[in-house]
């Protein structure tokens, strides 16, 4: 099923996706190519065990996922988000 949502809507959408649930999304990377990713929040398995103790200033517009294809931790920005697919439901950004 596609539902269409506007921007604003995009933080609700990835609140309302569980930690433990898969997710695929489509950004525009900050170097103007498309990007999709097959994700998960609160992945906490490949923590750095001596992390770095400065904290990089986060806008809320960016959200940390773990990218499962590249076992990494990837920070995307909510604004450039053009496709959400989680739960069979697709939500298309207009």
């Amino acid at each position: 099923m596609k539902v269409e949502i506007n921007q604003e809507e995009v933080p609700m959408v990835l609140n309302l996706i569980p930690k433990t649930a898969f997710f695929s999304v489509g950004f525009i990377k900050k170097d103007g190519t498309n990007r999709n990713m097959t994700c998960r929040f609160g992945v906490k398995k490949y923590l750095n065990p001596n992390p770095v103790r400065q904290k990089p200033k986060m806008d809320n517009k960016y959200k940390t996922v773990f990218d499962v294809n590249a076992k990494g931790y990837r920070h995307i920005n909510a604004e450039t988000i053009f496709t959400i697919k989680s739960n069979h439901v697709e939500y298309v950004v207009k």
